[in-house]
This record gives structure tokens, sequence and C-alpha cells, in this order.
């Protein structure tokens, strides 16, 4: 029986750990976590199920590559040849169920975020809350409009042995093992909801004053200069190309498909289309 394996790095994701494993756990069968926290809160919660190994960062130049690598170290003697990897992130919530997409023919498979962002509609239940949870206080998402949108190796079968970048320094430098890229890749896209910027003390973004970067990292494509600035809506956008605001869930499917899947237009080239057929990266 095939079976799914989630390896999860995380650090200090104290706002969406313990509600991300309340709703995924049961979505694998082991779930590797590799934690770089500074408090104990992530180990706690991981200690709550079953299905879970725990792994602090390994003692080495840090990369989305190492940590996998040190992760996979552990998954490997669970996973057999055959089985589905998923690579998770505590930010990220599943619309689509990845067990059901076990029965691809393929060996890679994409996933398209639906970007969530504070819209400034949310900034006085976020300051009034004492439970600063995003889950719970936000529901407007993005996509992106005009272009192909944007996609997240996410998925891969473990049909060979895979190799980790270990060389590169860069800390986001992929998620998948390399040599998997040019693996073929599967027509579906499901969708996951990215809680793509949930540290609303903006004093973290002055970083290094060069560039707008959170305490997690997720960082900003524009300069952070207070509060209100970690709020987006039409007026001002995350990012060039994503628009089409919304927060009306039921219409998730309607849009994107159930799942969307890659196709290519009249050039040949690859765009995402719904069940109607239609380009969902268009207006």
């Amino acid at each position: 029986m095939t079976k799914l394996h989630g390896l999860l790095i995380t650090k200090d994701d104290d706002l969406l750990v313990e509600q991300w494993f309340k709703e995924n756990h049961a979505v694998f069968d082991t779930i590797v976590v590799v934690d770089g926290s500074l408090s104990g809160l992530t180990r706690r919660i991981v200690d709550q199920y079953s299905n879970t190994v725990y792994m602090r960062d390994p003692k080495c130049h840090i990369t989305d590559q190492t940590l996998r690598h040190h992760g996979w170290q552990e998954l490997v003697k669970i996973a057999n040849m055959g089985d589905w990897i998923f690579i998770c992130h505590v930010d990220e919530f599943y619309i689509h169920d990845p067990r059901s997409l076990t029965q691809a023919q393929g060996n890679l498979m994409f996933w398209m975020p639906l970007v969530i962002l504070p819209h400034p509609s949310e900034a006085a239940a976020w300051i009034k809350s004492p439970n600063k949870n995003p889950r719970q206080l936000f529901s407007h998402y993005w996509w992106r409009q005009g272009t192909l949108p944007h996609l997240e190796h996410r998925m891969w079968r473990y049909v060979k042995e895979p190799l980790w970048n270990l060389e590169i320094r860069e800390p986001s430098c992929g998620t998948i093992p390399y040599n998997y890229i040019s693996e073929q890749i599967v027509v579906e896209v499901p969708l996951y909801f990215h809680y793509k910027c949930y540290d609303l003390s903006w004093e973290a973004y002055l970083g290094d004053g060069s560039s707008a970067k959170s305490s997690l990292n997720t960082g900003l494509p524009r300069p952070v200069k207070g509060f209100d600035d970690l709020f987006f809506d039409e007026d001002r956008p995350f990012e060039d190309g994503y628009f089409n605001f919304d927060k009306d869930g039921s219409k998730i499917f309607q849009r994107f498909g159930n799942p969307p899947r890659i196709g290519l237009d009249e050039g040949g080239k690859p765009e995402v289309i719904n069940n109607q057929g239609k380009p969902v990266h268009m207006a």
C-alpha cells in the first residue's frame, strides 16, 4: 500500500504549529519534524502525535537542502520505494487532500498556493484578539493573475535515492531533491492556503536596513515603515502580478478547478486551467 510521509522543517512558528498538527497530522503516515525553534512549544506539540519523528536542526550550514537531507536520514528508515514524500511548512494548509493524490501516474507534483495576507479590514480584530492565530483571524487570499500562477514543488514519489544539494549556501534553495527536477510533472495542480505574512510585529521587518525581512524570514517585497504596511489591499498590493482579492471560499473550486490542471496555450506555453477549460491566471 502506497504511503504518504511528511518532511517538515520549522523554526519558532508558534502562532500556527498547534493548529497545523491538529488539522493535518492525520493526512500523513509519518511526519519527520526538523525543528530549529528556540522555545519548546513545537517539541511539546509534536510529542502529542504518535506518527511523528522529532529532530533538531543539524550542526552544519543551514539551507533548505541541508535541513531536508537531515530529516531524510530518518525518513529513509521508514519510507518504501513508491511512497510519496510531501514537503511540509507550518504556514500551509491544504485545500485538496494530499493523500487522495498518491494515485497519480507521475513522480513529481506541483501545488499552487493561494496566499493569505492580512487585510486592512482585519487589523482591528488582530489588535483586539489575545489569540494571534492567523488561521482564525485572516481570510483574504491573493493569486497571480495575468501570468502563469506561482507553483511550488511540494510532493514527489520515492522512486530513486534522492540527492540533496549540500554545497549551495543560499538558505532558500529548492524544496525537493535536485535530481527529481527532471521527473515528469503530474498535470493536476492541487491548492493550498499559504499564510505568507503572519509576524505583525513591524519592528521585526526593519532587519538589516536594506531589505524587508521578518523574524520568520518570510520577507516582504517592499519597505516597511509602520504597522499599516503589514496589511494589504488592491491599492497596496503585496507583489506585482497578484490580484483578485477574495475571501469567498465557496468559489475556490469554481474559479480554480478541483483541482486545476496544467495545459498548453495556443503558443505552446504552459498554463493552468480550471474545470471549464479557462485559464485561472487570466482576468
